[in-house]
């Protein structure tokens, strides 16, 4: 919790300490420390989680600037948080299978082929969805 700040997340990787010790427990040598090995797992757990807010909030940052054609406006916090609720926001209104790819492209990273594979459709449709969401996106950041 001290590094976390939140409940849930701390929950998490407790679960995800707890899995690797139980999926380790025929490796545990019981000549050496458990509590540096608990310890070294929840670190670099703690690290993946950090590790991935960053990733999504350099795919936010890349969506957000892609969309501003004065990229100065984005220096200041006040405007780049404003931004990224407006984008969240605008987000929630598209349909869902469109929000669903959307959000799996340009904020989790997945690929095309991914998404065309997890979706059941073709990677042109895919495209497609991008497509129309960055559309839906600049349309919304003009008005």
């Amino acid at each position: 919790m001290s590094w976390l700040k939140e409940n849930e997340i701390a929950e998490d990787v407790v679960q995800e300490v707890f899995t690797i010790v139980w999926d380790k427990r025929k490796e545990i040598d019981v000549h050496k420390s458990f509590h540096a090995f608990i310890v070294t797992i929840a670190m670099n757990a703690i690290r993946k989680h950090f590790n991935k807010i960053s990733k999504v909030n350099q795919l936010k940052h890349d969506v957000i600037a892609s969309l501003y054609d004065d990229v100065v406006e984005l220096d200041d916090a006040v405007n780049f948080e404003e931004a990224l609720a407006k984008m969240d926001d605008l987000i929630q209104l598209m349909p869902v299978k469109r929000k669903e790819i959307f959000i799996g492209r340009k904020l989790k990273g997945m690929s095309h082929k991914e998404l065309a594979e997890k979706y059941g459709i073709k990677i042109k449709t895919v495209e497609y969805h991008i497509s129309e969401g960055m559309n839906f996106l600049k349309e919304g950041f003009k008005n």
